[in-house]
């Protein structure tokens, strides 16, 4: 038969502690009957985002003005795309197999120019295993990929037009020929249709300067007043917002950040005084501890 289980709950009631079997087993575990360190803080924000919704929008031309840096940086984020096959034979030590390569790829190129198909000729010639089967194809590459290959190779594949083939050139791989078989532009970018990406650029960018602007000036304003948010928060026509009582390792809203968290950790901040300007994402706090609750012994 196996053990049975027997709460203990299903016994409490028919236990009897005496009042000095309390207070002994109160005085041997006094630690454990304390209250918990509570906090109450004051705290004033500054929002990018509300920021943000005051700045007016800019004018025609001044869009018109970003437009052009703006077309550069997108081409940049999505970069033409080429797709190339290519023909490679390999050179062995010596003028002898320079030579011999030479003439392999100069007769390859002959073929070519006579119309022969270039993927046939990849996949009798190249001696490229990983592409020749597929015809020497390289798949898509950017101007950034291709130079990681080899700078010649950028450079003859960029200097192509649609399905063109270039001279052979050497590189470090050996004799090559490249055909452009495919090309991905990036689409065209309308003013009229980057307009909405262009005023929020603009708006983001300006309240990044003021709230930057502002921040200093709250932080002499805090280090000023010393103990006193509330007349930072009227003199700069902010909210004071209040929060607690709470415990610090319980903390939720702002008190929860990791920059606000550790703030409160600091002696300072915990006998009152203001804090500096806290980042949280997409906001600043300034915070101050209002009250402190610490420990202490609960009565019997």
């Amino acid at each position: 038969m196996g053990d049975v289980i027997v709460p203990n709950a299903n016994f409490i009631d028919q236990v009897e502690v005496s009042d000095s079997e309390i207070s002994k087993h109160y005085e041997d575990n006094k630690l454990r009957f304390k209250t918990t360190e509570k906090l109450t803080i004051e705290y004033i924000e500054l929002s990018l985002d509300e920021i943000k919704n005051t700045i007016p929008e800019p004018n025609e031309d001044e869009l018109k003005d970003r437009f052009e840096a703006f077309k550069a940086r997108k081409s940049a984020e999505q970069p033409e795309e080429r797709r190339a096959s290519h023909i490679l034979i390999n050179i062995e030590e010596g003028a002898e197999a320079d030579a011999k390569a030479k003439a392999l790829i100069d007769d390859i190129y002959a073929q070519l120019i006579n119309k022969a198909d270039f993927a046939e000729l990849a996949k009798k010639h190249s001696q490229d295993r990983l592409t020749a089967k597929s015809g020497g194809d390289l798949g898509y590459l950017t101007e950034k990929n291709a130079e990681e290959l080899d700078l010649e190779f950028k450079k003859q594949l960029f200097a192509l037009s649609m399905d063109g083939i270039s001279e052979p050139f050497k590189n470090a791989f050996g004799y090559n020929i490249l055909k452009l078989v495919d090309l991905k532009k990036p689409a065209s970018l309308e003013f009229d249709a980057a307009k909405t990406e262009l005023i929020n650029e603009y708006k983001q960018e300006k309240a990044e300067i003021e709230l930057d602007s502002k921040i200093g000036d709250l932080e002499r304003k805090a280090f000023e007043a010393r103990t006193d948010l509330a007349v930072v928060a009227k003199t700069f026509g902010l909210k004071l917002n209040e929060m607690g009582p709470f415990e610090p390792g319980k903390a939720t809203g702002i008190a929860s950040q990791p920059a606000v968290r550790d703030a409160l950790k600091e002696e300072k901040l915990l006998n009152g005084i203001n804090s500096g300007a806290l980042e949280l994402p997409k906001k600043v706090v300034f915070v101050r501890v209002k009250q402190r609750d610490l420990p202490k012994q609960k009565g019997l």
